[in-house]
């Protein structure tokens, strides 16, 4: 057998299943510059995936060009992840793709996905928390490697739509009501530690005697802007970060790798969002 690998374009003709995503490729002429990049991995969904979208109402065919041209470049990711190079700790692996700014995106590194591997088993997550499923792994060609993928993913999206899914709507009722929705949705490059409901529930009847300004310096103090904080990068051990009004915040890892920002517990991690990274804690962030 030949070991020279083939081409995007070749591996794509030899797989029917991969025929829309090849047809949208050539449509919105991205083949000839996904093949002139090396060390890629290609998550590519299936013609299924693509009539799925379309039940739900999106065309990739019918869109803006620019749009789908940004969405098919979500799914190139920087660097070779095949399946074995994916931990199987649970921890997902957090994987930069060629979808950088202006476009969609206010990621400098490029908009983030997330890989998790489960014995054989390879799913991704994009935003707004959408999850596919790998098919078939590790398909080699000359640029790298391809993983088909059973549904489309997701672009990351503003913190409003995101945390409003996510069901951290007493979040959104006091940003909004701080007037820091705007401010927020067109930061670049943050990590942005979300209060769980139940926190601000109990802490509702003070939080509403604040006047908008005092609520948008509490905010600020969620906030660290210039910096996107995965949840790998916070296991590292004690961090100090200085949040958007320039007060210090501390994270810590204990022994059973929960991770703690000041005094508030991290439940949940590296929701993906338009400007950086997202985590929930349960405990209002005071300077």
């Amino acid at each position: 057998a030949s070991t020279t690998a083939q081409s995007l374009k070749s591996i794509l003709a030899s797989h029917p299943a991969l025929s829309i995503f090849q047809g949208f490729l050539e449509q919105f002429d991205l083949l000839h510059q996904f093949s002139s990049i090396s060390n890629i991995t290609i998550l590519a969904p299936t013609n299924q995936a693509y009539l799925d979208l379309a039940q739900w109402g999106f065309n990739l065919s019918q869109v803006e060009p620019f749009i789908a041209r940004a969405l098919l470049t979500y799914h190139v990711l920087d660097g070779e992840w095949t399946s074995n190079s994916i931990p199987s700790s649970g921890m997902p692996q957090v994987v930069h793709t060629f979808l950088r700014p202006p476009i969609l995106t206010n990621v400098s590194n490029g908009a983030a996905v997330k890989l998790y591997r489960k014995g054989n088993d390879i799913t991704s997550e994009s935003g707004l928390q959408v999850l596919g499923g790998v098919e078939e792994a590790d398909i080699k060609f000359e640029n790298g490697v391809l993983h088909t993928l059973n549904s489309s993913m997701v672009l990351p999206h503003n913190i409003s739509l995101t945390a409003e899914l996510s069901g951290l709507t007493e979040f959104l009722e006091i940003l909004s009501t701080a007037h820091s929705v705007t401010m927020l949705e067109s930061s670049k490059d943050i990590t942005v530690f979300i209060p769980h409901n139940t926190v601000l529930k109990r802490l509702g009847p003070l939080l509403r005697m604040l006047e908008p300004r005092q609520l948008s310096n509490i905010l600020g103090y969620h906030v660290i802007p210039g910096k996107v904080l995965y949840k790998e990068m916070l296991c590292s051990g004690d961090n100090e970060f200085t949040t958007l009004h320039g007060a210090i915040l501390n994270t810590r890892v204990d022994r059973n790798g929960t991770i703690f920002v000041n005094d508030g517990k991290m439940i949940r991690s590296d929701l993906l969002i338009y400007g950086g990274v997202a985590h929930v804690i349960d405990d209002v962030l005071v300077p």
